[in-house]
């Protein structure tokens, strides 16, 4: 416990963009939880209906089922969005880290 709190007193200064860091590491996990949740989806198109799955996003509810087109539509514009989010969450995430790490020295 003395070793944390040694630690608080290098962080209390840069709390803010700490705080800030955190939370753009969270968006990237949940992003990239996102983008493999969407291979249930994926799956979910070959498989008969009475077969579908749930996921922890419950991203099938996103997909419509009536046309193949607009489903795969839907699922490719869905992977582009959540990458392009998860690759802006994980720029933020590093450049607050290194930002409160540098001010340090």
């Amino acid at each position: 416990m003395k070793e944390f709190t040694r630690l608080v007193k290098y962080v209390r200064p840069y709390w803010l963009i700490f705080v800030l860091a955190v939370v753009a590491m969270f968006l990237t996990a949940v992003f990239e939880t996102a983008t493999g949740a969407l291979l249930v989806p994926v799956f979910d198109q070959f498989l008969p209906e009475h077969t579908k799955s749930k996921t922890l996003f419950d991203l099938s509810s996103l997909i419509p089922r009536d046309n193949w087109y607009k489903a795969w539509l839907a699922i490719s514009g869905l992977l582009l969005g959540f990458t392009i989010l998860k690759g802006i969450s994980d720029y933020f995430w590093s450049y607050l880290m290194s930002r409160s790490a540098s001010r340090r020295f």
